[in-house]
């Protein structure tokens, strides 16, 4: 537990630092200016089916997406018993959550200035949250297929979803005139170490499991 909460407290204050500095000193500076060219420069491109494209992958990563996903993979868990592991899905979505907060609203920063398409959150710009969401859930997935089912391949396949997911929820969010980039990096930042922290947590447990029978015979079968 103090893993969780020292690492919650190191990332948001890194992440405030920063995102107030792009909101107070550096704006207008030549970085947020081509943070914001970057924006402008898709919105001035969107096509009907670029369109499309984004909104399927913005809401796969929103409040609802990211809901429907872990209450599916909480049943299956439920179904095989897995009470432990539900609790490191639904934790590890709710630290995002928490964490995200925390630093959106601490920092305030505005949405980009183009055309929306879509409703507007009523958190800030900094950091997308939607990219770290997805870098947390599916990066747990990616942990709990390895240590619940055995098979690397099943785990590796998730990492390589959760990448190629969490680069198409970021280019939605920018095309969309959600983000900017540097919100996008952000965001990425923020699910990377939040998983860092998790895992890192998670660390005694997994070792406990190993010295157990069952962990001796999970780890031939992988073998």
């Amino acid at each position: 537990m103090l893993v969780i909460v020292v690492g919650y407290a190191a990332i948001s204050a890194t992440l405030i630092a920063l995102g107030r500095l792009l909101a107070g000193p550096l704006d207008g500076s030549g970085l947020v200016h081509w943070d914001e060219r970057q924006v402008q420069h898709l919105a001035d491109r969107r096509t009907p089916l670029q369109d499309t494209i984004t909104l399927v992958w913005s809401r796969l990563a929103d409040a609802p997406g990211i809901i429907a996903v872990a209450v599916l993979v909480a049943i299956v868990l439920a179904i095989g018993r897995h009470w432990a592991a539900i609790g490191v899905l639904l934790g590890s979505i709710a630290l995002e959550f928490v964490t995200f907060l925390t630093v959106s609203y601490s920092v305030g920063r505005q949405r980009p200035s183009v055309p929306h398409l879509g409703s507007l959150p009523s958190t800030s710009s900094f950091p997308s949250g939607h990219v770290a969401a997805t870098l947390v859930l599916y990066g747990i997935l990616a942990y709990l297929a390895n240590e619940l089912i055995g098979r690397r391949w099943a785990s590796h396949l998730i990492v390589v979803w959760t990448v190629v997911a969490a680069c198409g929820v970021g280019w939605s969010r920018v095309y969309r005139g959600m983000h900017h980039p540097l919100d996008v990096l952000a965001g990425s930042l923020m699910g990377i170490a939040l998983l860092a922290v998790i895992l890192t947590a998670l660390r005694p447990t997994r070792q406990e499991s190993a010295r157990t029978p069952h962990g001796d015979d999970r780890r031939e079968a992988r073998a």
